[in-house]
């Protein structure tokens, strides 16, 4: 019997001083929510996309470095919602989504040059804001489309456009 529906809101942006690129997401799974740590699931390859990009493949000993990764590479990564009602973790399954003022943290981050989003997902809900970004393949295991490979070259893509 599916679950019912419960309010979610995500957790607080991973930024550093200057960031130059901010990622978006939709909104964390169930383990992240619980976890307060982006992209906890097993099963999303975010983490190992950004070892192989910037960390020569090598995997991360804990979040810390995980987060430190990004910082140095001057990364921010945050939701493109604040809230939503969800039950489990599937982007298909949010309904009452409330966003994020992606605006404000833009104006309070303004060396930030590009915004990335981790899907198409990501993305529609962040053009309702009136913001462009670029798409990048979803780290999610839902995104049966594309091999590992294939979905880091998009990442390196989007990460290193001038």
């Amino acid at each position: 019997m599916p679950t019912r529906p419960t309010k979610i809101s995500s957790i607080p942006p991973i930024c550093g001083k200057n960031p130059q690129i901010l990622i978006l997401g939709t909104m964390p799974g169930e383990e992240s929510l619980k976890e307060e740590k982006y992209y906890c699931s097993a099963n999303n390859i975010f983490w190992k996309m950004i070892a192989a990009i910037f960390n020569d493949g090598k995997d991360f000993a804990n979040y810390e470095e995980k987060t430190a990764c990004l910082i140095r590479n001057h990364i921010a990564l945050w939701d493109v919602y604040e809230s939503c009602s969800r039950s489990g973790s599937s982007d298909k399954n949010m309904a009452d989504t409330v966003p994020n003022d992606i605006a404000k943290f833009l104006k309070e981050h303004p060396t930030i040059q590009r915004i990335v989003t981790n899907g198409r997902k990501a993305h529609s809900a962040l053009t309702k804001q009136r913001i462009c970004a670029l798409i990048a393949p979803s780290t999610s295991n839902a995104n049966t489309h594309q091999s590992f490979e294939q979905k880091v070259a998009g990442w390196r893509i989007v990460l290193s456009e001038k």
